[in-house]
């Protein structure tokens, strides 16, 4: 590379900091974690195993319901099903909670009550073949990684410094996420319990009936069958049954009667949907809840206890603005050693940072430069707090440019600069090497300022086809919800529908809708729900991400609505433009009309029209 390094501030690099040389970093990237031991691998084959294990299972006699033993909620037999779900994902990302569930699946299929003989079915084995594969890459991964931070340590020497800036609130979201979906599961719990409950009111009061079944009828899908039964007395009932197979006509059953309520005492109730629900809440709150926890652990003590230092090179890749450090003697950056997301560290503790916003505006206007102005430019020279490890976190202290020192912390684990696992896959694969779509160049601000309509009257860009097709789709998705919601009974799908459809009519809204007009004072930009007002002072920067359009606002909330090619693209370049040159502005402030109008609340009255329509109607 032709450019040097931009050169840290002296008083940024604490005295004694070493270079990570391309030597010791050669031998940190060796150290990382065989292709053999990639999560994908062992995740894949317990699905495989499981699926092998259940397909050859003989059917066990407790799996039929009868009136001596009737199917009930099985509150235990759940957990199983919580720690089989979390294994995988905890073999992706925290491998040491993983073993313990690991122990547990051999434990539950060698101790089940319906699994004797269990150790002669030649399926089981294959199911023990993974564990123990999925055990093997779990411990590997995590020798990995104590040997890359011994490593790490050696080549920076004896020293250790006090790590720059405060620990990240960001923990809290994942506390938060975790305590909303623990309320979800103690809703679901509720609800079953309630059911069951029901039940048991019901067999109190009313009466045991035997009858014998005469006709089966329904049952197709997921819905419950109806068995059509008659007593010694001549009565006649109707009750459902969800393994309809179990009960063939001819066969004697027990009923619970209690006026029109009516039920086979060996399916006393339904609360499969509320436990699925229950199930799911509870995974993804334990695993929201380990990451915030060892989150948390692992940035409090890497801020609390003074840190190894290394003297590294980092640059900003320029699509998705991920961090790749490189060696101290890598000034043309051919080998990555690793790479992760950083953000700008808060000043002080968590207590004192305000959901990680800057207090000083002109102070975070001026940081957000300098970390964007990386992202353009080649390597700059850095300061690396911490043992660098697979899945661990660092601290950051990089010369965007000259006579800058800014502090980042990591907002991802540390992942090794290997090769991916899909890149090593595919040439053995059929077809061969993925083809990857040409990206768009980004052109010049002159080739995009000869391409502008510049003139006295405000510019507005706006939804087009693609964005409106969308908002429909939405749209019609939201009706049907609706129409499932009010002519169906309640279950847990209508909980599904009742938290989904403001999300689906906000993003309806927004697709169909969304507008940015700039005038001469600044922009106006219109969401789901209002129209807002943007100073061209304050706006930092309007970018184009994954099908969206990002507008980065200094000192106040960002926004974010669905905005596609070519659209967001025109929007994004020339916005960009008229923040950076006022003398291409429009001369004048757009009028009431001109700004924008949301859809978002006439939706919604369309959506309450809607839903007294399908009540009229049914």
């Amino acid at each position: 590379m032709s450019l040097l390094p931009v050169p840290l501030p002296g008083e940024a690099i604490p005295p004694g900091a070493r270079d990570w040389r391309s030597t010791d970093a050669g031998r940190w990237r060796a150290m990382a974690a065989p292709r053999w031991s990639h999560p994908l691998l062992p995740s894949v084959a317990m699905v495989a195993g499981f699926i092998w294990l259940v397909a050859f299972s003989p059917p066990s006699p407790g799996d039929i319901c009868t009136t001596s033993s009737p199917c009930d909620a099985g509150w235990w037999g759940l957990v199983p099903w919580v720690v089989l779900l979390l294994t995988p994902y905890w073999l992706w990302r925290l491998p040491g909670l993983a073993l313990p569930c690991l122990v547990v699946l051999v434990a539950v299929t060698l101790t089940d009550a319906e699994s004797d003989g269990v150790l002669t079915r030649p399926s089981v084995y294959l199911w023990f073949t993974a564990i123990a594969y999925a055990a093997a890459t779990a411990f590997h991964r995590l020798s990995v990684a104590a040997r890359q931070r011994r490593c790490a340590e050696e080549a920076a020497g004896e020293a250790r410094f006090p790590v720059p800036g405060g620990t990240r609130w960001r923990w809290r979201l994942s506390f938060g996420a975790a305590g909303v979906l623990v309320a979800v599961a103690a809703f679901g719990y509720w609800m079953a319990s309630d059911e069951i409950s029901a039940y048991e009111d019901h067999a109190a009061n009313g009466r045991q009936v035997a009858a014998t079944v005469v006709r089966i009828s329904g049952g197709e899908g997921d819905d419950a069958a109806e068995l059509t039964v008659k007593s010694q007395e001549g009565e006649v009932h109707r009750a459902d049954s969800l393994y309809p197979e179990d009960f063939p006509v001819g066969t004697t059953v027990d009923l619970v009667v209690d006026g029109e309520y009516v039920r086979l005492v060996a399916e006393p109730y339904d609360v499969e949907g509320w436990q699925l629900l229950m199930v799911a809440a509870i995974v993804a709150g334990l695993a929201f809840l380990a990451n915030g926890v060892t989150g948390r652990a692992s940035s409090s003590r890497l801020h609390t206890t003074p840190q190894p230092v290394l003297k590294v090179l980092v640059r900003r890749d320029r699509k998705d603005f991920r961090t790749w450090v490189y060696a101290a003697d890598d000034p043309a950056g051919e080998r990555p050693v690793l790479s992760l997301f950083t953000v700008p560290a808060t000043e002080g503790d968590d207590d004192d940072a305000e959901d990680g916003k800057y207090e000083d505006d002109e102070k975070y206007e001026k940081d957000a430069e300098a970390w964007e102005h990386m992202a353009r430019t080649g390597p700059c020279e850095a300061v690396l707090y911490g043992s660098p490890h697979a899945g661990g976190e660092l601290v950051l202290v990089t010369a965007p440019e000259p006579g800058i020192a800014l502090a980042e912390t990591g907002a991802t684990p540390v992942r090794p600069a290997v090769p991916k696992l899909q890149d090593t896959l595919l040439p053995y694969l059929p077809g061969g090497r993925r083809s990857r779509r040409p990206r768009r160049p980004r052109r010049s601000a002159e080739e995009i300022v000869a391409g502008m309509a510049t003139g006295a009257d405000p510019v507005s860009y706006s939804a087009d086809t693609t964005s409106r097709l969308v908002g429909v789709f939405l749209l019609l998705v939201q009706a049907g919800g609706v129409w499932i919601l009010l002519n169906d009974s309640f279950s847990w799908l209508s909980m599904l529908l009742i938290i989904g459809a403001p999300l689906a009519l906000r993003d309806a809204s927004a697709a169909l809708s969304w507008r940015i007009t700039a005038d001469q004072q600044g922009i106006w930009v219109t969401g789901a729900w209002r129209t807002r007002r943007i100073p061209w002072d304050r706006l930092h920067r309007v970018r184009v991400v994954k099908g969206s359009i990002q507008i980065k606002v200094v000192g106040g909330p960002d926004h974010s609505f669905p905005g596609r090619r070519p659209a967001a693209l025109r929007a994004e370049e020339e916005l960009n433009v008229l923040r950076d040159r006022p003398e291409l502005r429009p001369a004048r402030d757009a009028e009431p009309g001109e700004q924008g109008m949301s859809l978002g609340p006439f939706m919604a009255a369309v959506a309450v029209l809607w839903g007294a329509a399908v009540l009229l109607l049914f």
